[in-house]
């Protein structure tokens, strides 16, 4: 047996160079700490303000806060949550074109994109920046890659990026200027590169799925010798590793539709005809039963268990998922309302129901068709299922949601007018001293109407709540202050 340990990370080594990641163990030193991980959660448009946390322009900061339409999968971690009202993104008003492109570029970041800077980086006049194309980048680090590089540990990884969609770059996270983070979306490369280390590549640890059917079988004879060297806490925290190792393995060597919560009916012309569907320039044909490029439902649940297990396991501090298939899912052409409708309905999309599918002024909750709640409900699920999960965890000091700080936010408040103001911002986990259960009003009554606060003050509170000292986060010198951190928060 050869248990290694790489920082505070702990793997057990069996035949074929198979290496399999432990949980923190009294055994070996543990130091729990308090606060220790980050997770940021992204999902693309904005959400229904209205739907959010009601009446939340006019709320104040409170603690008897109603959780709208929405938010309302969250009701049974009302007090683990802390929802933030009114914040704006006022950075990207020096973007040339602000909605899908500078919206998520400046969201994390708290910047503008490169190609709005002189040779001096200077922020250049809008009519004096090129046009912007697919191939542009933002010009600083994310929030989540800034505490990334001052938390990673040895031996592990900086950080863990997963997303629910296609994999790639999305233009939401940076590393640094121009370099974007790349997001893993196949559940199974997910689970084999953070769960199984060998020298071969991912394509070749894909072949060889069937023949290792079960990592934990090929140091079941290593694992139970530790088992028997530890206390009875470690024992416990062992077994209850393994389950869920076994649990994640068995979804994703079966049929994946078996675990998807709504059954979807994956053929055409329904929600895969190109001709109607705006599909990012896609032109292979799906897979007929799972594919992770489109099932979002089946890939939120494996990728939830995955990041949570990697967290756990001490594999990075510093976690994100992605919902890339953010400008038309097409899961919301297969999801259904009670009526029978689909959460699209006669909308050519889900973009197009973003921008108007609910009314414009600051009218009553039916102005909202039901198709556009339920979408953003959906990430509300997913939201709570990672707070489940990350619950479920436990730690020297609690759960691991008692050690986690999860962001959960999005480029635009209301996205039907590419809106950067108001952009929703939901902690939950722990927060810093300021705690949970309560919520925070920060901006002010009217759609386009400029609060005080923007992004870059709660970076700087997420940074403070950490432990670092940083006065600021993100550009500052511009035409307004966004210095210090937000009042309530850290």
């Amino acid at each position: 047996m050869i248990v290694h340990r790489k920082g505070r990370r702990n793997f057990l080594r069996g035949a074929a160079g198979i290496t399999l990641s432990l949980p923190f163990l009294d055994a070996f030193g543990q130091d729990a700490g308090n606060l220790r991980n980050f997770i940021v959660f992204l999902n693309g448009q904005g959400t229904c303000l209205r739907n959010w946390v009601l009446g939340s322009d006019t709320l104040g900061d409170t603690t008897n806060f109603t959780l709208g339409p929405v938010l309302s999968p969250l009701e049974a971690h009302k007090s683990r949550i802390l929802p933030i009202y009114g914040v704006d993104n006022k950075i990207n008003r020096y973007n040339r074109e602000g909605g899908h492109t500078g919206g998520p570029m400046s969201l994390l970041t708290g910047d503008v994109m490169t190609k709005a800077l002189d040779a001096n980086g200077n922020v250049l006049p809008i009519d004096a920046q090129p046009e912007t194309t697919p191939q542009d980048h933002a010009s600083a680090a994310s929030i989540d890659q800034v505490l990334a590089a001052r938390l990673v540990e040895p031996g592990a990884f900086r950080s863990i990026d997963l997303c629910v969609g296609p994999s790639g770059t999305h233009h939401y996270q940076y590393v640094g200027q121009d370099d974007p983070v790349y997001s893993e979306g196949d559940p199974l490369v997910s689970f084999e590169s953070l769960f199984t280390t060998t020298d071969e590549s991912v394509n070749a640890l894909r072949a060889e799925r069937e023949r290792r059917r079960s990592v934990l079988d090929s140091v079941l004879g290593n694992f139970d010798s530790l088992r028997a060297r530890v206390g009875r806490e470690d024992k416990q925290r062992l077994d209850a590793h393994a389950q869920k190792i076994r649990d994640i393995e068995q979804m994703l060597q079966g049929d994946p539709k078996v675990c998807a919560q709504p059954t979807l009916t994956l053929e055409r012309p329904a929600w895969r005809d190109f001709d109607t569907i705006d599909h990012g320039g896609w032109s292979e044909d799906f897979n007929t039963g799972y594919d992770f490029r489109i099932d979002d439902d089946v890939s939120a649940v494996a990728q939830i268990q995955i990041l949570a297990m990697a967290i756990a396991c001490g594999q990075s501090r510093v976690g994100s998922l992605l919902f890339a298939n953010a400008h038309d899912p097409f899961l919301f052409h297969g999801l259904t309302l009670p009526d029978g409708q689909s959460y699209v309905g006669s909308y050519e999309g889900w973009h197009d129901m973003v921008h108007n599918g609910r009314g414009t002024g600051e009218g009553p909750a039916s102005e909202d068709v039901p198709g556009l709640i339920a979408g953003f409900r959906f990430y509300a699920e997913q939201f709570a299922r990672l707070l489940a999960e990350l619950e479920s965890f436990e730690t020297g000091s609690g759960t691991l949601l008692d050690e986690t700080m999860v962001m959960w936010t999005s480029e635009f408040g209301n996205g039907y007018g590419h809106n950067t103001q108001r952009i929703p911002f939901l902690f939950a986990g722990n927060c810093g001293s300021g705690g949970t259960g309560r919520f925070l009003q920060r901006g002010v009554p009217g759609t386009w109407a400029d609060g005080p606060y923007t992004q870059n003050h709660v970076y700087t509170s997420v940074l403070r709540a950490f432990g670092f000292d940083d006065a600021r986060f993100g550009r500052q010198g511009l035409d307004y202050d966004d210095s210090g951190v937000l009042p309530g928060f850290a």
